[in-house]
């Protein structure tokens, strides 16, 4: 944070925020080769329209200039910025590539409700609309780790012939190992979850995510253990649905 001169009213400024800067920096710590394609054009709040009537939002990275592309999907319950769109979508669309990243539903401006692990009907509408665009031409792949990678499984077998890449990371395409570690629900697993998606929109979200482990603790302590969820967030959070599909 920078602040105004000392004989002036004290004014709090944001951070200027520097994409390729950042970019340039996990392209080194990545030891990827270097851009081919810098700048990049950034189309933001694209609606994408889903059967049941619902709009999930998206960001388009692709060359400034291109014309139709393939496209790679990435699909995220973490929002669109920071380090999700430089690793998944920037440094892909400076190597040459398209990439949409959307929000899940009920994430950072899409609609409806998040129902986590649930990401088959979206993906596949999706891709749907994508092969409508006229941006779009050619194959379609898509990238990410954990929850995105699971997002990338809950497609894949139906996805259609021109899926011609899934790249999926630190992930499971089996959502239930996760939640049930030696074969009982693992209600800190699942909290733990549930706390980073309910906290993560508010203000001062990173503040609350530094303090989870300490609350995730007090919550723990719950009794009777199905109150845990409101004693963590004050309210029920997302366990039903996450043990359902699990």
């Amino acid at each position: 944070m920078r602040f105004s001169d000392p004989g002036s009213p004290r004014v709090l400024r944001p951070p200027v925020y520097r994409p390729r800067a950042w970019a340039w920096a996990w392209e080194r710590a990545l030891q990827l080769p270097k851009a081919t394609t810098p700048d990049v054009e950034v189309r933001r709040g694209i609606r994408v329209p889903m059967p049941d009537g619902v709009t999930l939002l998206a960001d388009l990275y692709r060359p400034r200039g291109a014309g139709p592309l393939p496209t790679v999907l990435v699909r995220t319950p973490y929002g669109r910025c920071g380090p999700v769109a430089i690793v998944s979508s920037r440094l892909l669309a400076e190597r040459g590539l398209q990439v949409l990243l959307q929000s899940c539903r009920g994430t950072f401006g899409s609609g409806g409700v998040l129902d986590p692990f649930r990401e088959r009907d979206d993906g596949l509408a999706t891709l749907a609309w994508i092969r409508e665009q006229s941006w779009h031409a050619g194959p379609l792949a898509t990238v990410g780790a954990s929850y995105l990678g699971i997002a990338q499984w809950a497609i894949a077998a139906d996805a259609g012939p021109d899926l011609a890449a899934v790249v999926v990371t630190v992930s499971s395409s089996d959502p239930r190992s996760l939640m049930y570690l030696g074969d009982s629900f693992s209600l800190e697993a699942a909290l733990g979850w549930a706390y980073i998606a309910a906290v993560q929109e508010l203000p001062l979200g990173q503040l609350h995510m530094l303090l989870m482990r300490r609350r995730l603790r007090r919550a723990l302590d719950a009794w009777p253990l199905a109150v845990a969820d409101r004693r963590l967030l004050g309210k029920a959070a997302l366990l039903p649905g996450m043990a359902r599909e699990c």
